[in-house]
C-alpha cells in the first residue's frame, strides 16, 4: 500500500514567518533600549569630563596663589535661567568657563566686573545644532563668581 505523504501546509509557513518577525522585532526593541542607555552614558561622561577639566584648572590656579594672603577667586559657576538640553548646556558652560579660566586665582579686588558683563551680555554662542544669544541677568563676585545667564535660541536662516 502506498504511504501518505504529509505536505507542509500554511500552518508551518505562518509559524516560520511569525518566529522570524518576532525575533526581528525583539532585536529591534533591545537595540533601541540599549542605544538609549548608551546615549545617556555619553552625556554623563561629557558632563563629568567638563567638570574634571574645570576642577583641574581651579586647582592649578589655587596652587599658584595658595601662599598669598589675598581674597582670590576660587571658582566660576554659571547658572542658566532657561531650560536647555543637557548636552547643549554642558557645551555652553564649558565654552564660557574657558573664557573665565584666566581669572581663577586672581585677587577679587582687581577683577573688573564691567569686562565680565561685556563678555557675557549679548554674546552669541554656536553649538552643533543651534545658535543661542546670551543675556546676562545677574553677576555676583566673591571667592566664587556666580553668573546667571539667559540663553535665547535663535532661528537659523535657511
Amino acid at each position: 500500500m502506498g504511504k501518505k505523504v504529509l505536505k507542509p501546509g500554511p500552518y508551518l509557513t505562518f509559524l516560520t514567518a511569525g518566529f522570524i518577525s518576532g525575533v526581528l522585532l525583539s532585536m529591534t526593541l533591545v537595540t533601541v533600549l540599549i542605544s538609549y542607555r548608551i546615549d545617556m552614558f555619553y552625556q554623563r561622561i561629557e558632563y563629568l569630563e567638563a567638570e574634571l577639566e574645570t576642577r583641574q584648572n581651579q586647582l592649578a590656579s589655587l596652587n599658584e596663589s595658595i601662599n598669598k594672603n589675598r581674597y582670590v577667586l576660587k571658582e566660576v559657576e554659571i547658572i542658566f535661567t532657561t531650560e536647555l538640553e543637557a548636552s547643549e548646556q554642558v557645551i555652553m558652560k564649558k565654552s564660557l568657563i574657558q573664557k573665565l579660566n584666566p581669572l581663577l586665582g586672581k585677587e577679587v579686588a582687581k577683577i573688573d566686573t564691567d569686562i565680565l558683563v561685556e563678555i557675557f551680555d549679548k554674546r552669541i554662542l554656536i553649538t552643533d545644532s543651534s545658535e543661542y544669544k546670551l543675556r546676562l541677568e545677574r553677576l555676583v563676585l566673591s571667592d566664587v563668581l556666580r553668573i546667571w545667564v539667559e540663553a535665547v535660541k535663535m532661528e537659523l536662516p535657511i
